[in-house]
């Protein structure tokens, strides 16, 4: 997602809040579409992986899901950057 901001020069947000992300996408012109919105779930990732302990194990179902949204952002995001950005 960071890469859409940096491609009309824009500068990203440093964090790692989908919503966020999203959000500031959404202000640049970029429709967020209800798949995304959804996909924000894997924040809940981001900030488990990088602050382990005291959070309940990912379930298969869960893995499944999170592999299912990330596809769905990556193909977004493809979709979006301009050739050679």
């Amino acid at each position: 997602m960071k890469a859409l901001y940096i491609s009309p020069g824009k500068e990203f947000l440093f964090t790692h809040d989908l919503d966020r992300l999203l959000l500031g996408l959404e202000e640049l012109g970029l429709e967020i579409t209800e798949a995304l919105d959804e996909a924000a779930i894997l924040t809940r990732y981001a900030l488990e992986t990088r602050h382990p302990g005291g959070f309940e194990p990912v379930t298969a179902s869960e893995y499944r899901e999170a592999i299912h949204h990330a596809e769905v952002v990556l193909a977004w995001v493809s979709g979006h950057l301009q050739p050679g950005s």
